[in-house]
């Protein structure tokens, strides 16, 4: 009993120990800056809306006249945008301003040259738009990884473009890629410093079962600045129902690579975010920069989604129109099937994944520390009882408390005390004899 005893209170230090440690170091690490997704208002944010539809492809805003998208989320026909289907721009609450939105022509969408559909790489694209009546402004886009002392996966969702109504800004700092994120794509396997990938979901305020990925991340530069760095690009799922609540892996384009070639596009500067400017200047650049390319996925059995998972449907690059939304919000004919250059999977969770990368979908920080804290309280209380439980038995069973002497037994008074301390009498109809008693203490 003393071994049970003393295990629980071994058992309580620890959970403290737990407590303390949640306290110093909380599920969101933001560094000196704690930044929060009302901070992110402060920074311009935009998604891409097609034909009336929302969809949860977010945008990389250069400026009020630009920005970067991924090319899967604009739709094309025979390797052209298609200009039946119309593009425009949300953009959410900035500062004091309202949401609005702006078109985006067709002539005015700039795929990368080198985006290939059926491995998703250099899945960038340019679109520019006229946002003037807003007012003049920049977004600066953080450029050197390098020196990021953080990175942060940011959602954001508009709920209903028709009244521009927005959701609240997600975000979760996240820095460790989970080592399986190359086995199951070769162009992240091949261009692993030009792209990011994690496992972390959001809920969907479109659908509660069917949680998004990240739509984009911002680097993190000495602790204080923020900047966008990358959108997401593709997901690949252990099974072919995005909603079934299997955690998949998500994969992100940085844009680094690409500010020389969207500064060709719109032929003007952009704005960049970076701490050591002479280390960024030695790196190299160039307008025609292009992913190593790799001839096909090799997912081992997985599937692929591509940027818009707002009505998820499997990625198929063979057709064109496997992400064209109608007017009713449904996805038209096509989207592919595990026979049509989408890819057949298992049903297979995620495997080797990091603790950093992995999906929470738990208890929040304060409810952790209320239960760590809570636990080791509850612990010393059933500990103390079963000890006290424990003596009292243990009296019970015959153990004479140690005043007890026999030159203390004197009187039948003394014996009647005696009984009561122990217990009572529960196996005699009546009480001891004061002969029985002396005889019986040793």
């Amino acid at each position: 009993m003393l071994q049970l005893f003393r295990g629980l209170l071994a058992t309580t230090v620890a959970l403290l120990g737990l407590a303390t440690r949640a306290k110093c170091n909380p599920e969101r690490r933001l560094s000196t800056r704690d930044f929060s997704g009302s901070d992110l208002l402060n920074y311009h944010g935009a998604v891409l809306v097609k034909n009336g539809i929302e969809t949860s492809c977010e945008i990389a805003l250069i400026d009020n006249q630009s920005a970067f998208v991924a090319a899967s989320c604009i739709e094309m026909t025979n390797g052209a945008v298609d200009t039946s289907v119309q593009h425009d721009v949300y953009f959410d609450q900035y500062g004091n301003n309202s949401p609005a939105n702006t078109p985006v022509a067709s002539s005015d969408i700039h795929i990368h040259p080198s985006y290939d559909r059926n491995t998703l790489a250099n899945n960038i694209a340019i679109i520019e738009f006229d946002f003037t009546d807003q007012g003049n402004w920049t977004n600066s886009i953080a450029v050197y990884p390098t020196e990021w002392t953080d990175t942060l996966f940011v959602r954001r969702e508009l709920i209903e473009a028709s009244s521009s109504t927005w959701g609240d800004i997600d975000l979760k700092s996240n820095t460790v890629d989970p080592s399986t994120c190359s086995m199951y794509s070769a162009i992240f396997g091949d261009n692993g410093n030009d792209m990011r990938c994690n496992s972390i979901q959001v809920n969907s305020v479109w659908n509660a079962e069917c949680p998004l990925p990240y739509g984009s991340l911002y680097g993190e530069v000495a602790n204080t600045s923020l900047a966008i760095g990358g959108l997401h690009s593709y997901t690949f799922m252990p099974t072919s129902d995005y909603c079934n609540g299997d955690r998949g892996l998500y994969y992100f384009t940085m844009l680094y690579d690409y500010v020389e070639w969207a500064e060709s596009i719109i032929g003007r500067n952009i704005s960049v975010l970076v701490g050591d400017t002479s280390a960024y200047d030695a790196t190299s650049k160039s307008t025609s920069f292009s992913m190593n390319d790799t001839s096909a996925f090799n997912p081992d059995n997985w599937y692929l989604f591509s940027s818009n998972v707002r009505f998820p449907a499997l990625w198929n690059p063979a057709d064109a129109d496997s992400e064209y939304l109608s007017s009713s919000g449904s996805i038209s004919s096509g989207g592919g099937d595990a026979e049509d250059g989408s890819l057949a999977g298992d049903t297979s969770s995620v495997e080797g994944m990091t603790d950093a990368g992995a999906a929470y979908t738990g208890l929040s920080k304060n409810a952790t520390i209320a239960i760590a804290v809570s636990v080791p309280v509850g612990v010393i209380i059933l500990a103390t009882i079963a000890f006290f439980v424990y003596k009292r038995r243990h009296r019970r069973e015959g153990h004479i408390p140690g005043r007890w002497r026999r030159s203390r037994i004197k009187s039948q008074a003394d014996v009647d005390e005696l009984v009561e301390q122990l217990g009572g009498a529960e196996e005699h109809d009546t009480l001891p004899t004061y002969r029985e008693i002396h005889d019986s203490v040793r």
